[in-house]
């Protein structure tokens, strides 16, 4: 790595997750227990430790950070949580997880999810992989999302409607996999895979936010799989937070039947530098060629 040397990684273990550190400093963190909800990544940091990520920040506390959540299911709310017992409506459950590390600082976390109301019977089971690659010579990793739904029963998977629909809001569409940032990115650029600085509400194959950190410059980039429903995705932004997402219901709601699966795969990209739109498309087909079904189940 660009001024370090690879034997400052170690992993940090010790609570029950995972943690990759790089000297004094956290490259990033899983947050996850059994029995909780809603598994995410925080921090999300450069590998020299600066934080991208904002976790329950004070203006919605449900905002956890790298996370995926859904926001209506069947009409019941699975997305805000009570300040209290910061639990929702509908329970988004972690059932059992798996994490496995490997000496080139590389990991593959295995998470299986419930999707249910309170006491209730179970509405839709997840098989989640986080994929953390090692990081790179120039500082980068990546981060592959794989997501494999199966309804139990018929489910409607919905959103906030938007404006021109009943009861629509300025705010609506959001749902799926989110990334909340930390303030000190506010001044950061978006920047879509068709050129774009305004994004919110069009749709992109991937979304870079770069600028300036303490240290010299870092950038985050989502990409959206080709095999992914209603590919390239609209997405949702909001640049004063900052928040973004790919929102695969933005347009309108999904419905599963009884037995359906629904596969999801995404990337993030995490860089020390500003990328060139060149190399962002270079890791857009690398990775729009990756097999977007689960890996097999280790044996570990």
């Amino acid at each position: 790595l660009v001024g370090m040397h690879a034997q400052t990684f170690r992993w940090d273990t010790s609570n029950g997750s995972v943690a990759l550190i790089n000297g004094n400093s956290t490259v990033w963190g899983l947050k996850i227990q059994k029995g909780d909800s809603k598994p995410c990544i925080h921090p999300l940091n450069t590998v020299e430790g600066f934080e991208l990520s904002d976790y329950r920040p004070a203006d919605h506390i449900w905002h956890t950070a790298l996370w995926f959540c859904f926001k209506l299911i069947k009409d019941k709310n699975y997305w805000e949580e009570n300040p209290e017992s910061l639990l929702s409506e509908g329970r988004t459950e972690v059932i059992d997880y798996q994490i496995t590390t490997h000496d080139d600082f590389s990991a593959l976390i295995q998470i299986t999810l419930s999707y249910h109301l309170p006491h209730q019977n179970e509405l839709l089971t997840e098989h989640r992989q986080i994929i953390v690659s090692s990081p790179k010579k120039d500082g980068s990793y990546t981060l592959d999302w794989k997501h494999a739904f199966k309804a139990k029963e018929k489910v409607v998977l919905g959103r906030t409607p938007r404006i021109g629909e009943p009861n629509g809001v300025a705010h609506g569409g959001y749902a799926g996999f989110s990334l909340r940032l930390n303030k000190q990115t506010s001044k950061w650029n978006f920047l879509d895979s068709e050129g774009r600085k305004e994004s919110h509400g069009k749709r992109a194959r991937w979304m870079s936010f770069s600028g300036s950190t303490t240290s010299g410059s870092a950038s985050t980039t989502i990409f959206d799989h080709p095999s992914n429903p209603r590919y390239p995705n609209y997405w949702f932004v909001v640049e004063d937070m900052p928040y973004f997402s790919p929102a695969f219901l933005f347009e309108k709601s999904m419905v599963l039947d009884a037995g359906e699966d629904l596969n999801l795969t995404y990337r993030i990209k995490i860089q020390s530098q500003i990328p060139e739109v060149e190399t962002i498309e270079e890791e857009f087909e690398k990775f729009s060629k990756i097999n977007s079904k689960l890996n097999a189940k280790s044996k570990k």
